[in-house]
C-alpha cells in the first residue's frame, strides 16, 4: 500500500530510534471492516470520507505481529479513541465527564447498547467491550476501565489549560501521557501478544520502557499537531511551550520537541541493548512485549508522517 507523505509548514526531524518499521500486511479487508463498523455506529464525519485505509495501515504497522481477529479489534479501538478525542476536544468538563459516566455505566454493567438505543460512542464501546470479554481476563478489563478514566480525566485537565493558557512544562508532561490515551495503547500491545503478570508488568525495567514509549507517543503527536492547534490559538502543546520558554522560532521549538522525545528513545535503546545483563530472566513473553513497544514507537511516527490528520 502506498501512502503519500503530507507536506506541512515544518517537517519534524526523523526520530532517533534505529529499529525497523513494522511490515504491514494487506489491509484491504481490515479497512473495509473498519469502515463498515464506523458507519454502523454512526462514527463517520463528512470530512473523514474516509481514512479507513490509513487507520488500518497504521495499526497494521504498530501491531503487525498479531492475528487478524485481534488486529481488527485493536484498529476499531484506536479509531474509537481518535473519534472520542475529536468530539471532546474543546468541550466543557461536564460534557467530557458525562461521556465518561456513560462509558463506565456500559462497561461496569456489561450493557449492550446498539445504534438504535444509544449514542455513537455508546454503541461502539459496548460493541468493543462485548468483543473483548471472551478474549481477555477480568484483570485486563479492569485496567481497560481504568484507562478510560485516566484518559478522559486527562482530557478535562488539558481543556482547563486551554482557558488558562500554556501550562508549566512540568505539569504538562505529567498529564499529557494520560490525555493521549497511552494506557489504552499499552493494553492493546498486551492484547496483541499475551497478557503480562503483575510481576512482569511491574518490573522496574518494564515500567521504564513503557514510560519511554508513552513519552515518545505524545511528544511526536505534539510535533505534528502544533500547526493545526496554533491556527486556533491552542497553546496546550509542547511546541508552544518550548517556543514561549526559549523565545525561539516554531522550527526550533519543533526540533526541541523531537529532541525531547529522542531522550526517551535513547533510554529505551540503552535498556534494550543491555537487557541480557539487566534482566536475564526476561523470556519470550517479555521480549515480545518489548518488541511491541518498539513497533508502536516507529509506527506512531509513521502514522503522523503519512497522515493528513493535522493539516
Amino acid at each position: 500500500m502506498s501512502l503519500l507523505y503530507s507536506k506541512k509548514a515544518i517537517d519534524p526531524p526523523i526520530i532517533r530510534f534505529p529499529y525497523p518499521s513494522g511490515i504491514a500486511r494487506d489491509v484491504t479487508a481490515l479497512a473495509a471492516e473498519l469502515e463498515r463498523w464506523a458507519r454502523y455506529h454512526r462514527m463517520v464525519k463528512d470530512e473523514k470520507e474516509y481514512k479507513a485505509a490509513l487507520y488500518a495501515h497504521s495499526t497494521a504497522m504498530c501491531w503487525y505481529y498479531t492475528t487478524d481477529e485481534r488486529l481488527d479489534l485493536i484498529t476499531k479501538s484506536i479509531y474509537y479513541a481518535f473519534w472520542v478525542d475529536d468530539v471532546c476536544e474543546g468541550a466543557t468538563a461536564e460534557f467530557t465527564r458525562d461521556y465518561l459516566r456513560r462509558i463506565l455505566d456500559i462497561v461496569n454493567n456489561d450493557k449492550i447498547v446498539t445504534p438504535e438505543n444509544g449514542l455513537p460512542f455508546e454503541s461502539a464501546i459496548s460493541d468493543l467491550w462485548q468483543s473483548f470479554i471472551p478474549l481477555t481476563s477480568p484483570q485486563w478489563r479492569y485496567r481497560f476501565v481504568r484507562s478510560q478514566v485516566v484518559w478522559l480525566e486527562g482530557l478535562v485537565l488539558e481543556q482547563e489549560y486551554r482557558f488558562k493558557g500554556a501550562p508549566p512544562q512540568g505539569e504538562y508532561i505529567a498529564f499529557r501521557q494520560h490525555s493521549t490515551a497511552t494506557e489504552l495503547v499499552l493494553l492493546m500491545i498486551e492484547f496483541a501478544n499475551k497478557e503480562l503478570s503483575n510481576e512482569v508488568r511491574g518490573d522496574p525495567l518494564m515500567l521504564t520502557l513503557q514510560y519511554c514509549m508513552q513519552q515518545s507517543m505524545w511528544a511526536v503527536n505534539d510535533a505534528y499537531s502544533w500547526l493545526k492547534e496554533a491556527q486556533v490559538n491552542d497553546e496546550v502543546n509542547l511546541v508552544a511551550i518550548f517556543k514561549k520558554k526559549y523565545n525561539c522560532s516554531p522550527e526550533e521549538a519543533v526540533k526541541r520537541t523531537i529532541a525531547f522525545a529522542d531522550e526517551f528513545h535513547d533510554m529505551f535503546i540503552w535498556i534494550d541493548r543491555n537487557l541480557e545483563e539487566l534482566w536475564p530472566e526476561a523470556g519470550e513473553d517479555e521480549r515480545a512485549f518489548i518488541n511491541g513497544l518498539k513497533a508502536l514507537i516507529k509506527g506512531n511516527e509513521d502514522y503522523y508522517r503519512a497522515s493528513s490528520r493535522y493539516i
